[in-house]
């Protein structure tokens, strides 16, 4: 049996629904977890594990791409408190805890306390895959793609074992890191899928002028989340977070359009 202290990113839902099954299977085996996070991560997580709360660091979008500016201005006025919530990990957690190994799905300050403790650090997440795995990049993307990887090295610096899921398999540029396909809730395989009219779209906020676009297709209905309202305009529903909810119109889409980050503003 080993104690595990889980770092589980907030942003939206993608991390902590993957963390939920590996949470779920590593307690089934024995082990003790503790997860740590925040905003949506803590909000899906908490009804089920043990959650320690702790101050995140956010992504911030403008016109479909990260605005460099806003992401860090807005991380810059949580210095204070993110100082304070590192403080509380040290002696509320991590000293009290001690555990065996840290996990982290893309998030920080699990993984620099790893380092300063010296516990070996998992890396479980999708983001490595840019940093690991070798894949072609446009020429005109190279700046992006080398700032996206130094910002994905300073989340998470120096993992002992990357485990990556991903949907594009190249060579693996070194021997810590391992590629396997997403992992899917049980809530997602149990869902029985048919052929719908509309299509499921899930973004964050600042991808206004995208909506605009979609808005255009007259002939198409699209079921938005990710804005958490209740509200139709035009072509476009919007609809509040409920998993539930967001399964059963996945299953009976005819497509899903997703957030996928390609530029860096």
């Amino acid at each position: 049996m080993s104690t595990i202290i889980y770092g589980v990113c907030g942003e939206g839902s993608g991390h902590s629904s993957r963390a939920r099954e590996m949470a779920r299977h590593l307690v089934k085996l024995g082990h003790v977890v503790k997860i740590v996070s925040y905003d949506r991560g803590l909000a899906n997580l908490k009804d089920e594990f043990d959650v320690f709360e702790t101050e995140g660091l956010h992504i911030a979008s403008a016109d479909n791409k990260v605005s460099k500016v806003k992401t860090f201005t807005h991380n810059l006025k949580k210095l204070g408190s993110g100082h304070r919530a590192v403080t509380a990990l040290k002696e509320n957690l991590f000293k009290t805890f001690k555990p065996n190994c840290v996990i982290t799905d893309f998030e920080p300050m699990t993984a620099y306390l790893a380092g300063h403790y010296e516990i070996p650090l998992i890396s479980l997440d999708n983001q490595h895959r840019l940093r690991y795995i070798k894949f072609p990049c446009p020429e005109h993307l190279k700046n992006d793609f080398r700032l996206t990887k130094n910002i994905i090295r300073g989340m998470v610096p120096k993992p002992d074992v990357s485990l990556v899921t991903t949907f594009y398999y190249d060579k693996i540029l070194n021997n810590r890191t391992f590629a396997f396909p997403p992992i899917l809730r049980q809530e997602v395989i149990d869902e029985n899928p048919s052929d719908g009219s509309h299509i499921l779209v899930y973004l964050s906020f600042g991808f206004d002028s995208f909506l605009k676009i979609i808005e255009k297709f007259k002939r198409e209905t699209f079921r938005v989340y990710g804005y958490n309202k209740h509200e139709t305009h035009g072509a476009l529903t919007y609809k509040p977070f409920s998993k539930e909810g967001f399964l059963r119109d996945m299953a009976t889409s005819k497509a899903v359009m997703a957030t996928l980050t390609s530029s860096v503003e």
